[in-house]
């Protein structure tokens, strides 16, 4: 998948109306029939997928439902309408939809405006409706128990870039006829390879080469009556055999399925039946269902990632309370720090930095405790260079106004509140988070527990596949592990093959008395934020140099001298320096390229010595698969990122575990996959 169209701005679909009908140009196709699409959706995708029964069948499970073709998102609501309905214990409800041309909000609401009845699901989806950029998006509901991932893009490319497997289908793009692309050879082989086994499908399409295509690759089709003046339909089980499995299946198309190309290469990835489930033994001892060691905003992102796929999860905290470490600033600002030209890094930032504006707005919405302030960043422009790169940088991403724009000196300052005499890059949705409130937040959900005080010293997994984690509390067992412990990472495991290094930073607290006061964050080379409890901070110092976390009144020289470089307009050092009164330092955790650790626990020793021959042959080892820890994960190595990594990669974390969809493509996986320094240090033979 081509790394510029992954991050393309496609914008909405160019649709009209027809007789108070949504109509395609493009596709010369209405959306549904005037007074249908309701009782048309209901008889071609939920009854023959039995929702309703099946997803009372596992309430523990995870459910996931995955639609060719969003359109207006009614097939949608109405699989969530549906759960909602069930009463009772039932699986968690995952959707993933893909869509090449997403409907712009106000034409999905006139759209769903036809079924009053489903009112107040239009306005949650609406509330989250995400702007068009290809890709992933995760809209969460019902307090996490149900989620929509939206993928834009074209469904040939975007289908293979995500690692995730199916329950159930919906087909429902136009036509074949219409819209070759997406019922061709490629997506069906790709459907089979997203599949569960007895994954059900069913579309209005009978159409002779989707019903051969469906079978070369492994389903089970049969005919059923359609719905109106369509005599026909198809309904479908998956019964191939799905890549990495061993049943025995003659198929020329399945052998090639199971031998088909895999954008995330199998170092990045275990075989897809795994064994060692975890057996919770007889013991007197309580086994949490999940235990994340660690409450800094990627232990604290993590476990509220958990909690709301239904799964319990216990957090260990070595310190008197969450937030004590580098994450324990008043203020931590979602800002985005883009590369000149489109690449990998640039993805993540932008994944990340569209997810976590999503996300904190989400959980802040009705809560009358603070701790997600949408002030927006204002991003500088000290000299002539730095307008000239904003504005290439806007030309190479393709921002759309609601995301970021340029403003000129005079609109800088009003939204701003300062006399800055400089233009500026704007991101309104963007802003600072009260970390220790929002982990007060997080700690409130019913199935998070944690206990503070409790140093971790040992880990192992014994033979039933239980973690037994060894604290300063005493013993405590868990299913599934997550270890997000940032630089104390190697007191528990061996680092050395996933390096990680201590990055100090220090923020300068002054008076706001004799200053002016920012009304939205303003970033340069540092940043300034609004005032927080009767105090102004800004900074901060990157220093890889020193690995002590105390406050040097030196540190606050350089933030002074370096704030006046960028915003000179601001202060003069006089006065900055007369009202200073103190800072606050941490040690964020990074890694050599700056990127997380993010995934599953490798097995560093068997790693090695699976992947040995990289040392004398670059292209050896493709169908060799990464040897990892069974049900044991890490989430480390944020630095100064956490607040657009934090988020996204506590959600692909907990999709690992719960076996929901990740909101990260396969090619994002493998760039935080704690593995990924073995596999370059064999290639390069310095193993």
């Amino acid at each position: 998948m081509p790394l510029h169209s992954a991050l393309a701005y496609i914008g909405y679909a160019q649709v009209s109306w027809r007789e108070g009908v949504l109509y395609s140009p493009i596709f010369d196709d209405v959306y549904y029939q005037l007074g249908q699409g309701k009782a048309e959706s209901t008889h071609v995708f939920l009854q023959p997928n039995r929702l309703c029964s099946r997803l009372q069948e596992n309430p523990s499970s995870t459910f996931t439902v995955s639609e060719l073709g969003f359109g207006t998102g009614l097939n949608f609501l109405l699989c969530f309408e549906e759960w909602l309905a069930i009463e009772g214990d039932k699986s968690s409800l995952n959707y993933v939809a893909y869509e090449g041309f997403p409907l712009s909000p106000t034409d999905l609401r006139l759209a769903l405006d036809a079924w009053p009845e489903l009112s107040s699901l239009k306005e949650a989806l609406l509330d989250q409706y995400p702007l068009p950029f290809k890709g992933s998006h995760r809209l969460v509901f019902a307090e996490g128990r149900a989620t929509l991932t939206l993928i834009f893009g074209d469904i040939g490319e975007m289908l293979p870039a995500y690692n995730f497997l199916s329950d159930a289908w919906f087909l429902d793009g136009f036509a074949p006829k219409r819209n070759q692309s997406m019922w061709d050879e490629n997506v069906i082989r790709h459907l089979s390879k997203h599949s569960k086994r007895l994954a059900t499908l069913s579309t209005y399409s009978s159409a002779g080469s989707v019903v051969r295509g469906l079978k070369e690759y492994g389903f089970s089709v049969q005919k059923i009556s359609g719905y109106g003046l369509k005599r026909e339909m198809v309904s479908a089980v998956w019964s191939g055999t799905a890549p990495g499995a061993t049943e025995a299946n003659h198929s020329p198309k399945l052998e090639a399925l199971s031998k088909g190309s895999n954008s995330l290469p199998n170092w990045a990835q275990v075989e897809r039946i795994q064994a060692l489930p975890a057996k919770t033994p007889a013991s007197d001892i309580h086994v949490s269902k999940c235990i994340v060691i660690g409450s800094g905003l990627a232990g604290t992102t993590t476990a509220l990632a958990l909690a709301e796929a239904g799964l319990d999860c216990l957090i260990l905290e070595e310190n008197p309370s969450p937030m004590s470490e580098a994450s324990g600033q008043d203020q931590l600002v979602l800002y985005g720090k883009y590369p000149k030209k489109l690449n990998r890094e640039a993805k993540l930032t932008l994944s990340g930095h569209i997810f976590s504006q999503s996300y904190f707005s989400r959980l802040q919405k009705g809560r009358p405790e603070i701790f997600w302030n949408p002030c927006g960043v204002l991003q500088v422009a000290k000299d002539q260079s730095d307008a000239k790169r904003h504005a290439e940088l806007l030309n190479e991403y393709q921002f759309p106004q609601a995301f970021s724009e340029l403003l000129e000196v005079d609109q800088a300052e009003s939204i701003s509140g300062l006399n800055l005499n400089t233009p500026g890059l704007w991101f309104p949705k963007s802003g600072w988070l009260a970390p220790k409130r929002f982990a007060e937040f997080v700690l409130g959900h019913k199935r998070l527990e944690m206990e503070t005080n409790c140093h971790v010293t040992s880990i192992k997994q014994n033979h039933s596949g239980i973690w037994e984690l060894d604290t300063s509390l005493g013993l405590r067992l868990c299913e599934h592990l997550v270890i997000a412990t940032a630089n104390q990472t190697s007191q528990l495991v061996d680092t050395n093959l996933m390096p990680t290094k201590p990055l100090r930073g220090q923020i300068t607290r002054v008076s706001p008395k004799s200053l002016s006061t920012p009304k939205s964050v303003v970033c340069g080379e540092g940043y300034l934020c609004p005032e927080v409890n009767d105090e102004i901070h800004f900074g901060a110092t990157y220093d890889l140099t020193s690995s002590h976390s105390e406050v040097c009144e030196e540190d606050n020289v350089k933030n002074i001298d370096n704030i006046l470089k960028w915003l000179p307009t601001w202060s003069n050092k006089e006065t900055l320096t007369a009202s200073l009164v103190g800072g606050s330092a941490g040690l964020r955790c990074t890694t050599p390229d700056y990127t997380p650790l993010v995934g599953r626990l490798p097995n560093t020793e068997e790693m090695l010595e699976r992947f040995k021959g990289l040392r004398y042959d670059a292209k050896s080892c493709r169908e060799t698969y990464g040897a990892y820890k069974a049900n044991a994960y890490i989430n480390i190595g944020h630095g100064s990122k956490g607040m657009i990594t934090c988020p996204v990669s506590a959600q692909h974390i907990a999709s690992l575990i719960s076996g929901g969809p990740s909101p990260l493509d396969r090619e994002l996986e493998m760039m935080l996959s704690p593995a990924r320094f073995i596999i370059r240090g064999l290639s390069k033979n310095k193993l």
